[in-house]
């Protein structure tokens, strides 16, 4: 059960630290300034975390111009919903869609075979 606080960049730095270790498939995490996060987790799949200050949320989207971009769409957690066990299911759930959609069978041209 997540505990709810006043939420702000130094809070969401803390839970960023933390879940790393709690996240099995969560291979790297780079900070890559104060309000921006590159999670890399297992099968490659890469999403970027961003805080935004006004109005405070986190957006949580594909890294540009990785081949995720534009199948899973940029969502965002207002500050008053982040909890480390949101964000932690807010990114496995991320971590399926990518996967599954790159999953989908693919029609082969040419095979011969007529339904």
């Amino acid at each position: 059960m997540g505990c709810r606080l006043s939420f702000g960049l130094s809070d969401l730095q803390y839970l960023i630290q933390q879940l790393g270790p709690m996240t099995p498939e969560i291979a790297t995490i780079v900070q890559q300034d104060e309000r921006r996060w590159q999670v890399e987790l297992d099968g490659g799949v890469l999403i970027q975390l961003r805080w935004e200050a006004s109005p405070p949320r986190l957006l949580i989207g594909p890294v540009l111009d990785s081949p995720e971009e534009g199948i899973s769409p940029v969502e965002h957690l207002d500050a008053d919903e982040v909890t480390l066990e949101v964000l932690k299911g807010r990114i496995t759930e991320r971590r399926l869609r990518v996967m599954q959609a790159f999953e989908r069978p693919v029609a082969s041209i040419g095979s011969g075979e007529r339904t």
